[in-house]
């Protein structure tokens, strides 16, 4: 049997991420899949056929999940796709250092952050209540930087336990 080197598959999600990389480690091969989303508010038709495409390439087990950060670009097709990714084995999970649930105690000099995004959402909100006419595209913005914690536990939670979840910084 031959060996199999690094082979990377880049789906295209629209505006956002999604990399399913398989890579030779002794006998096993080995899957990771960095990111699954697309902005708010641009179609993700692509979901379904790109995590049922992931579910058959990695036999329903991933080695890793990696969540770069929180933005939707990033995150929203493995919440969008949770049919797919139920049924998924998921060993580890790697996540950017500000979803750890108690980021912000731990790092006070991020509590501006928090503070902005909870503007932003509340923002957000009165846009829609109001429903005022605001450009498109910066709806999609704002949208993309909110936090989202349903998302984030949601991929916390796919580790088969929560000792395989680390939390990443630079």
């Amino acid at each position: 049997m031959a060996k199999v080197g690094i082979r990377v598959r880049s789906y295209n999600v629209g505006f956002g991420d999604c990399f399913l990389v398989t890579f030779p480690d002794g006998t096993k091969t080995r899957n990771m899949v960095v990111d699954f989303g697309n902005a708010p508010g641009q179609l993700n038709t692509g979901y379904p056929e790109i995590a049922k495409n992931i579910f058959e390439e990695t036999g329903g087990h991933l080695d890793l999940v990696v969540m770069t950060h929180e933005h939707l670009d990033h995150i929203e097709g493995f919440y969008a796709q949770k049919k797919v990714f139920d049924k998924m084995k998921v060993d580890y999970v790697w996540m950017s250092l500000p979803s750890h649930p108690t980021y912000y105690n731990d790092y006070p000099k991020a509590q501006p952050l928090k503070k902005i995004r909870e503007l932003a959402a509340k923002f957000e909100r009165r846009i829609r209540a109001n429903q005022l006419a605001v450009a498109p595209s910066f709806l999609m913005l704002l949208r993309n930087n909110l936090s989202n914690p349903e998302r984030i536990n949601y991929i916390r939670n796919l580790a088969s336990n929560s000792k395989r979840v680390l939390y990443l910084s630079r």
